[in-house]
């Protein structure tokens, strides 16, 4: 074959590939309803699309804001548990001195006084400031604290919620 042969060969594949094209276009718009292209089409899909984005971003805002309502409230409940432990701590160390000062002389040789003697003597309250800042598990809170980091900073770097965080330094604090 030659190259004229080839060429119109082309060309004339290429005029049946565009009347084809033309005749499915054709068709389509007859199935169409009248007033209805493409175009409009497409711009209504968009804008079902954008609503429903616009729906989905007001549920994500709507569940951050409950998110944090419910964080905030455990926060709350974990201090007010917190602050009573530590109440109920100080209960029992008051109970333990009291029972101790008005129990009755043990002979020495008895079970209950030698558990006495090996047990390790009971911390005054005065030194459970001392054991906070000296527990490990607070340095890191204390320090950020110390350097003028928020209550938000130091729950976030150390994982800790805010309530047990305020908890902590108001403990420090008052004992101070």
């Amino acid at each position: 074959m030659t190259a004229s042969v080839q060429g119109s060969i082309c060309a004339a594949v290429m005029l049946v590939a565009i009347f084809v094209f033309v005749i499915m276009l054709i068709r389509t718009k007859k199935r169409l309803p009248a007033g209805d292209s493409a175009i409009g089409n497409l711009r209504r899909d968009e804008l079902e699309a954008g609503g429903v984005r616009r729906e989905l971003e007001r549920l994500m805002v709507d569940i951050e804001t409950m998110c944090r309502e419910v964080t905030a409230r455990l926060d709350t409940k974990i201090r007010v548990l917190n602050e009573l432990i530590m109440e109920a701590d100080g209960k029992i160390a008051q109970l333990k001195r009291v029972s101790a000062k008005s129990a009755p002389e043990k002979p020495a040789d008895s079970p209950a006084a030698k558990a006495e003697e090996s047990a390790p003597p009971e911390k005054p309250p005065e030194t459970q400031t001392e054991s906070i800042e000296s527990d490990p598990r607070f340095k890191r809170i204390f320090e950020m604290a110390d350097a003028g980091a928020d209550l938000v900073a130091i729950s976030r770097e150390t994982g800790t919620p805010k309530g047990e965080i305020k908890l902590i330094l108001d403990l420090r604090n008052r004992r101070q």
